[in-house]
This record gives structure tokens, sequence and C-alpha cells, in this order.
């Protein structure tokens, strides 16, 4: 048997390369949350999972209820009802209207069978976005299997196709400008992941993008004050004070309420008035950065990937789960670089995956990773073959 025969038989020293051992790491850290998938109810704490508030929403929506989703009392006793837990805690439904459409199909193809659904789809973006970067397996599983994906996996949240909406508008709107503004749209859903976006779109002269990309999200507003009422948009934006309860839940669970410096400030004991300046002094200079960055790179991986990564750092409320694309920010990081560094971002990722199965904050995850990203790219071992993302997948 030749050493090339050893290599691809796992129970030879040959096979196990850093980069095969990263990803059966990975396979394990996936593995890991396949019970809580199962049961889809409630997470590795015996806590609803996230995506119940979804159904919820979709419950009230087909029953013709739609006037009382913003209502947490009714939204609660759906919930309650369906899931026959009483004095638990369920998150309210917090999402903009246009949301409601999708909550709503997905409540119609059944709880299971719709989480299924929801997952893969989200899964799949996200990898096609992987893939858009650097076409590999590894890379693939380095970038789904982030620090924060036991989050989105097991509490079916939206992580995913945030994170898929960022990189289509950010890295896919010159050369598939139709993709770019479809990413722009699913922002929609979090509008303020979208901002930072829409604002580079704008700079970098994108106009069929942001056309086609404000063109669906307007078709959906206007869609959703037909179906639903234009006193659904009134009462999303006064939920806002259900959005300081959660962070005060989340307050008590981890060291920080929110993964921001909004979030860091309040945690240290900070006054909201006093966390938010805090922020805001924080964005200025990161806008500032940006915009160094901008006149020296256009065009560059270095500033599409700090516009992916400040979609999250200029938003005060932000949760674990909103840091799967820092997953994709890793990989352009890392990319057109030697294997070696791709094997470490897929070992690190998986191992400090399985890692969140122990509460570890998300945030804190995601960080440590990010750092020790900066580090590797910054040593100066191997050098980027581009300046730019190239379209690699047809």
């Amino acid at each position: 048997m030749t050493a090339h025969e050893r290599s691809t038989i796992p129970w030879t020293w040959e096979y196990w390369t850093p980069r095969t051992a990263g990803f059966w790491l990975a396979i394990v850290a996936l593995l890991w949350s396949v019970p809580t998938i199962l049961n889809g109810l409630v997470d590795v704490d015996g806590e609803p999972i996230d995506y119940l508030a979804f159904w919820g929403a979709g419950e009230l929506v087909l029953n013709g209820e739609v006037a009382d989703v913003y209502n947490p009392v009714v939204h609660h006793a759906a919930t309650e009802e369906f899931t026959g837990a009483r004095d638990i805690y369920f998150l309210p439904y917090l999402y903009p209207p246009p949301f409601l459409f999708l909550a709503a199909a997905l409540r119609w193809l059944g709880y299971y069978f719709g989480l299924a659904v929801f997952t893969v789809a989200g899964v799949g973006l996200f990898v096609r976005s992987a893939l858009r970067i650097q076409p590999s397996p590894y890379v693939a599983a380095a970038a789904v299997l982030f620090p924060t994906a036991l989050w989105n996996l097991q509490l079916g949240q939206v992580g995913y196709f945030v994170g898929a909406g960022v990189a289509m508008s950010t890295l896919e709107h010159r050369d598939r400008p139709m993709i770019g503004g479809l990413g722009l749209a699913i922002l929609s859903f979090k509008p303020q992941f979208g901002i930072l976006v829409g604002i580079y779109l704008v700079v970098s002269r994108s106009w069929k993008a942001l056309g086609v990309g404000t063109g669906i999200s307007g078709l959906l507003v206007a869609a959703s004050v037909v179906v639903f009422g234009a006193e659904r948009w009134s009462e999303f934006f006064n939920s806002s004070s259900d959005v300081g309860e959660l962070m005060d839940l989340f307050a008590g669970r981890f060291a920080w309420p929110s993964q921001s410096i909004f979030g860091l400030a309040r945690g240290f004991g900070l006054s909201e008035g006093t966390a938010a300046a805090l922020h805001v002094a924080f964005v200025v200079i990161f806008v500032f950065l940006l915009r160094m960055v901008w006149r020296n790179h256009r065009n560059g991986r270095g500033l599409e990937a700090l516009v992916m990564l400040g979609t999250v750092l200029v938003s005060p409320r932000i949760l674990p789960y909103d840091l799967q694309i820092l997953g994709l920010v890793a990989v352009l990081l890392s990319c057109n670089r030697s294997s070696d560094k791709t094997a470490q971002l897929l070992f690190v990722a998986g191992g400090l995956t399985i890692l969140m199965a122990t509460q570890l904050p998300g945030g804190l995850a995601a960080a440590l990773l990010m750092v020790w990203m900066a580090v590797r790219s910054g040593n100066g071992s191997t050098a980027e073959t581009t300046d730019t993302v190239q379209p690699i997948m047809t």
C-alpha cells in the first residue's frame, strides 16, 4: 500500500493531518447539537428555543389574530398552548412585519418540518457564501461551525441568514448585482445590519444592486401594510421596550447583555446614556478607519472584510447568534494563504463550537478566534495572491 493510499484510510497515521483532524472535530461539534435539534422545543438548558417566537407569530397570523402578534401576553399564550409548558419565559416576537410572511409559511409547514426547512435554508445560503470566497469543503465547514454555530443550530435563530445576506450584498454587488440586491433585501428582516451595507453600496456606486435590494424591501413593506395593516409597524417600533427586557434577561446569564460596546458598558454598570455615548464614539472611530481603508484599498478584500465586520460592530444591540457573520470574515482573512492556516481555522472553530455547549459567551468565543486570525493574518508568513475577491463559482 502506497503512502497516498494510506492517507485516505482513517485508521492510519498518514490520514491524520491537521486539516483532517480539524474536519472531524467540526463534525463532532455538529453532532453535539443534534439531540437538541431533534428535540426541537428546548435548548441544552431545557429552555424554549427562540424559533418558537417565529412559530407563535405564524400561528397568530394563520388564526386571523395578526392584531395580537406584538402583544407579548397573547403571543406567550399561543406558544404556551402549543408546548404545554408553564411558568417559562418565551421570547416575544420582535421582527418587522414583513417577516410575518415567512413566519406564517413556516407555521403552515408544521413545527418540525418548518424548523428543518428554516435551518437547512439558512445553512445552505451561508455555505454558498463561504464557497464563493474559497471552494473548499474545509473552509465551508469552518465558516458554518464558527463558535456561534450552536446558538443558531440549537435555538433556530437567523444568524446564518444575516451572515449570508451581508456576504451576498458585500461580495457580489459588482459581479452579480441581482444576488447582491437580494442579500440586501434579506437584511430587511434585521435592518440594523443593512445600514452599513447600504452605505457601502452607495459609495461603491452599485446602483443596480442597491435598486434591487431597496425595491424588494419596499415591495415587502407595502405588502405587509396591505395584508397585516399599517398598525403593525407602529406596534413593531413600540416593541423596543421588549428588546430592553430581553437584554436584561441575558445580562443575568452571561457576562454582557449584548455583544457590543454598548452592551459591554452596560455590563459594567454604566447608565444607558453613557453606554450609548461610548458606542456612538466607537462607531465614529470605526467609520473614520473604514474611510481610510476605502481611500487606500478600493475594492480590496480587506475593505470587504471590514465592512462585513462593521455590520455587527456598529449595532448597539446584538446577541451571540448575530456574530455568525464573523465566520465568513475569518474565511476572508485566511483565504489564499497556506493550507495549514485553513486547517488551523477549522480546528479552532470546531473546538470553540463545542465549548459553546457549556454556555461560553458567544461574543467571547468569537473574539478569541478573530484575535487569533488577525495575528495569523498579520505575521507576514504568506502573502495574498490578490487584493480583490474574484468570482470563483458560476
